[in-house]
């Protein structure tokens, strides 16, 4: 749930495209799959932002969507991953992206895969 707190003046939303290689689901050692990467990726970025923040500092970050497709029976190439993020000072939207960041590196060398990412600051 999104809680309401007024010294959050920023937010942004943050896509994240996981492409890994994708196959039947009956060899998946054969693949590198994007949905167990995506999955990975979010309780690390959790993990990092609830260890990495003062419980006094005003910031959320938490996914919101995700979308790998709807084929029975296949690991799908890609998997999209969207957060949504806010926070008070410009300090910590710099650390959240660095979160992110290192989170995705470390997944991408996990897991073979490879990502792109974008971030839309809200007012912008």
């Amino acid at each position: 749930m999104l809680e309401k707190n007024p010294e959050r003046t920023g937010s942004f939303y943050t896509q994240i495209n996981l492409h890994g290689l994708g196959g039947h689901s009956s060899v998946p050692f054969k693949t590198h799959n994007p949905i167990v990467a995506a999955f990975d990726l979010i309780h690390a970025v959790q993990n990092k932002v609830w260890w990495e923040f003062s419980q006094f500092s005003s910031v959320s970050l938490f996914p919101i969507d995700y979308d790998s497709g709807t084929k029975a029976n296949i690991i799908p190439e890609t998997a999209i991953l969207t957060f949504y993020g806010e926070y008070s000072e410009t300090e910590e939207f710099e650390k959240l992206k660095e979160i992110i960041s290192s989170a995705l590196e470390a997944v991408s060398v996990y897991y073979h895969i490879e990502y792109t990412v974008s971030y839309k600051i809200q007012g912008e």
